[in-house]
Formats: structure tokens, sequence, C-alpha cells
């Protein structure tokens, strides 16, 4: 498979074509809100153990520093943990708006994938078990596949209820940026009359969606992008010299391809 690489692309994902098999696929990592959830968690965790390692150090050093006796070793001590107090005043607002994201991009993320034939669709994704396949007729006809976003409902559910003053409980300090923005992507399957039927209110006999991932609003938008394109240069009965014109229009990363 070769990479396509066209202006109307977003950089990322990257989607690979093989146009002699009449396959594409497409894989990226997604952080989505569960797992920015997780690194805030660990991110709280991480503090703790910065607090208690840097108290911890404190105290085994105070009785060892030389010359020190009496109040001056008091005096010593006290000027070390307000140094600290402020440091950490300044160092925890940053810590909370980088450190999260990080450690959720770095170990919590998780792998998706789709393979894009001309007669199925096939993807994997943490929603399933196994792998999952889409066909692309039904009965000896043809059926329309979209990919498409929507408010991840489950997300607004928990940002409702973070966002609830419990009595008792201190109130959550970490954003629900995330969660506002949180998607579901899903695939859209229509059914209808005729070779080449259109997602339209009066035309579809059917209509079902299949849910994929939950994903940030940024990267739903350009993965959207990615496999909708992914879809379109794999329908079968389409020639190799078509698959390229417009609205497509992509080009290959080879020699033998080269732009208009």
């Amino acid at each position: 498979m070769h990479r396509m690489i066209d202006p109307g692309l977003p950089s990322s994902p990257r989607l690979y074509f093989d146009a002699e098999r009449c396959e594409a696929y497409v894989s990226t990592r997604v952080t989505d809100w569960r797992a920015v959830e997780r690194g805030y968690q660990a991110t709280r965790v991480f503090l703790f153990l910065c607090h208690a390692g840097c108290l911890f150090w404190l105290w085994s050093a105070i009785p060892s520093a030389n010359g020190l006796t009496g109040d001056d070793v008091i005096v010593w001590g006290a000027i070390v943990l307000f140094t600290y107090m402020i440091v950490m005043l300044v160092a925890s607002p940053l810590i909370w708006c980088f450190v999260p994201r990080c450690i959720a991009g770095t170990l919590f993320s998780r792998k998706l994938t789709f393979l894009f034939t001309d007669d199925a669709i096939g993807f994997r994704s943490w929603f399933y078990a196994n792998g999952v396949r889409v066909g692309r007729n039904f009965r000896g006809r043809p059926v329309q596949i979209k990919v498409a976003m929507r408010a991840d409902s489950e997300a607004e559910d928990f940002a409702e209820y973070v966002s609830a003053t419990i009595p008792g409980q201190t109130p959550r300090k970490w954003p629900k940026n995330h969660l506002r923005k949180a998607r579901r992507l899903e695939i859209v399957i229509v059914g209808g009359a005729g070779n080449l039927p259109q997602i339209e209110p009066s035309g579809p006999r059917c209509l079902r969606t299949l849910p994929v991932a939950s994903i940030p609003l940024s990267d739903g938008e350009s993965l959207t992008v990615v496999l909708n394109a992914a879809i379109a240069i794999t329908q079968a009965g389409m020639e190799n010299s078509q698959r390229f014109q417009d609205p497509i229009e992509m080009d290959l990363d080879h020699p033998r391809s080269s732009r208009r």
C-alpha cells in the first residue's frame, strides 16, 4: 500500500491505498475523554507522591544539617518548607494543565484501525471484543455507507455528574473541556432503492448507525474526512482513472505519480 497525499486530506491520520487490490487502510491512536480522565487521576497520584517525597526529603535533611542546632534547625526547616510551598503554588497549575494529557496520550490512548475493500468495511475498536465487518451490499443491492460524528451522551452524562456538588465532598478541580468536546464516531448505513442510494429523508428505506469509538472533536473532524475519502475510493465498479478525479483528487506518493 502507498500513502495517499492530497491538499484536501488532513496530514493525520494517514490514508494508505492499494490501487491493484482496491483496498485502503487507516490506523490511528485515540485519546478519548475516558483516557483524559485517567490522566487526571494519574496526575493526582503523581502530585501526592511529589509532596510525600519532598516532605520525606526535608525530614531526612534537617537532622543531618551541619552546624545547625536548636532553633536554627526549626528556622531552616521553616524556610525550606515555605519555599517549597511557593514553588508548588506556581507549579501545580502548570502540572494540571500539561501533565494529564501527556499521561493520557502516552499510557491510556488506544488504537483504532480500519480496512476498506470494494465489498466490505472492517474496523477494530475497544468498543468491541473482536473486529467488526460491515458489508457494502445487502441482498444484491449496494448500500451507502458514511462516517459521521455526534455528541457523546455518556460524556455529557458524566459531565453533569461531576458538575453536581455533593455535600461533604471537595468540588472537582480539573477542567471539563474534554467532556464538552467529546464525540462518538459512527458508521451510518443507508439502504435504498436503485444502484446509488442517497442519504435523503425521502429516499432511504432503512437507516442504521453503528458506533465505532469515542473521540475528541478535533481528532474526529480529520478522521471523518479521511475515512469518507477511503470509502469513496474503494467503491465497487469504479475505474482506477475515476478514483482520483474531482471531488476526491488524490495522489499516491510513488515516483509514477505527479501533481497537476
